[in-house]
């Protein structure tokens, strides 16, 4: 809604996504008792950010309108930098559907793992350094 209604960057996007999780320090309360058959009772959920995988969908979804969102990797590196030096980076990217890799010219493979790619000083020294890393 934010991107194809709104008009806000996709870099933008993320960037509110991220920081909003870290004002939630990653813990939501979620109401597992809404539903007996579980048997599991309500809690707060804790998903740190140094655990945090935002998952992508790939070049099949360039051409979708909007049924889903597609990110472009300048963007996503926009992002990304920005909250590295922020201090609020998540862990990484992933994304969906290896066999659509290349599909509409897009190669997040080796996009995110240049996005990726460790830097210097800032304990991100076992994120993947190439495609042959993945």
């Amino acid at each position: 809604m934010s991107i194809n209604h709104d008009r806000m960057s996709h870099a933008e996007y993320l960037k509110t996504f991220v920081n909003s999780w870290h004002k939630m320090k990653g813990q939501w309360y979620v109401d597992f008792e809404q539903d007996a058959n579980l048997n599991y009772s309500s809690r707060i959920v804790e998903l740190p950010l140094s655990k945090l995988v935002i998952g992508l969908a790939n070049g099949w979804a360039k051409n979708e309108g909007e049924k889903v969102v597609f990110f472009p990797s300048d963007e996503i590196r926009s992002a990304y930098e920005d909250l590295l030096e922020s201090g609020v980076a998540p862990r990484g990217f992933m994304f969906w559907v290896i066999g659509e890799e290349g599909t509409n010219g897009i190669d997040y493979a080796k996009d995110l793992a240049s996005i990726l790619k460790p830097r210097k000083g800032l304990g991100y020294a076992s994120y993947p350094s190439g495609t042959s890393d993945l």
